[in-house]
């Protein structure tokens, strides 16, 4: 499930003990420090191109020299790269730690919903979180086919993959933490699964117009053109 968040705070608030409420600040992506022994809640959302930079670097100098990729390939996978990272912090990011479990957990170890296309009346902004789950994934249908080339069928298991490997990641580290701090939901899956053949299929729409708009054109293309041109045939 991703987290909708707010930039405002909470200073001193002592939280109520209505699961529910708790539920709410979890899916908020709450941060939180003792002050005064209550509890100061802030929304936060870290910026990681500090933490990315030296991987990225890594990838980098890895593809160039040890791969031997072109520097159109290796701009691509960086996008991907980044974009996976972006992936991770709004799907499993912050991880709660265990002072602040001890605060919240309240006898309730799993969030499940195994229903397709239902929406509890507790969840909150039901269309903006399921329209935000088909956006995450579409990069990847669209960026992956850059890398890798895919089909049609490579891609709807790179899809279920990925969204099906978030999903058990949220529910292991769930029952580990013995409290629900994502909603473990089939509806994510869905709507990730979709948003993987959006881009796909724009990945494909593009290709084709961008081959012909070229070849009608006659147009001389530098080395990420050609990069575009060939991946799209």
């Amino acid at each position: 499930m991703i987290c909708i968040v707010k930039q405002y705070v909470f200073y001193n608030y002592q939280m109520p003990a209505s699961p529910y409420f708790l539920l709410y600040l979890i899916e908020k992506r709450l941060n939180y420090s003792k002050y005064k022994g209550e509890v100061k809640i802030y929304i936060n959302i870290p910026d990681l191109l500090i933490f990315q930079f030296p991987f990225l670097l890594i990838l980098i100098v890895c593809l160039k020299l040890f791969a031997k990729k072109n520097m159109a390939y290796i701009a691509f996978s960086s996008l991907f790269f980044i974009y996976s990272l972006y992936v991770l912090k709004f799907t499993l990011l912050p991880i709660p730690i265990r002072e602040y479990l001890e605060v919240v957990r309240n006898g309730t170890i799993l969030q499940l919903n195994y229903k397709p296309l239902w929406l509890s009346e507790t969840f909150l902004f039901p269309l903006k979180e399921q329209i935000l789950n088909i956006c995450l994934f579409v990069p990847l249908g669209y960026l992956s086919n850059y890398l890798f080339n895919l089909t049609l069928k490579r891609v709807v298991l790179l899809g279920l993959f990925g969204s099906l490997s978030i999903e058990l990641t949220q529910l292991l580290l769930s029952i580990s933490m013995r409290y629900p701090y994502r909603v473990v939901d089939i509806n994510d899956v869905i709507f990730n699964f979709t948003g993987t053949l959006i881009g796909y299929f724009v990945y494909r729409a593009f290709s084709r117009m961008y081959i012909a708009s070229v070849n009608k054109l006659n147009v001389k293309l530098g080395p990420v053109g050609q990069f575009i041109y060939d991946r799209g045939k």
